[in-house]
């Protein structure tokens, strides 16, 4: 890989490695214990980017949840929703992050007035030109 950033770890104890290289940056998950050679993610498939940190919400098992940060003014936070199907925490959760299966979209941050931004809402939004 090139220009590793920071990434993160797994709820199953992988690392998922974040690469910092503009135009064709990517995201791969890591078998620190070498039984898998590493794959690049879903998240990073869809799309290249400066990707700079990973991190998940496994507060609801049947439906975890996956982000990734860019390191870049405009990169949108992405959130990666795996479908239902792919939850496989018994057998083989590696796979979550894999395939053409799940739902992307992207954090989008709205000021409540142009003078404070100390408030306001967020949403999620399928279009990344609009997250931007």
């Amino acid at each position: 890989t090139t220009m590793n950033c920071s990434g993160g770890k797994t709820p199953w104890n992988t690392w998922v490695s974040c690469e910092e290289y503009a135009p064709s940056g990517q995201i791969y998950q890591i078998d620190p214990f070498g039984n898998r050679p590493p794959e690049k993610t879903t998240i990073g498939i869809r799309q290249v980017g400066r990707y700079e940190a990973f991190t998940f919400d496994d507060r609801d098992e049947k439906q975890p949840v996956f982000y990734v940060t860019e390191d870049q003014r405009n990169g949108p936070t992405r959130r990666f929703r795996p479908e239902l199907d792919k939850v496989d925490w018994e057998n083989d959760p590696w796979s979550m992050l894999h395939g053409d299966q799940g739902k992307v979209d992207y954090l989008v941050l709205s000021p409540n007035s142009t003078n404070s931004y100390n408030s306001g809402t967020y949403g999620w939004v399928d279009n990344i030109h609009e997250a931007r």
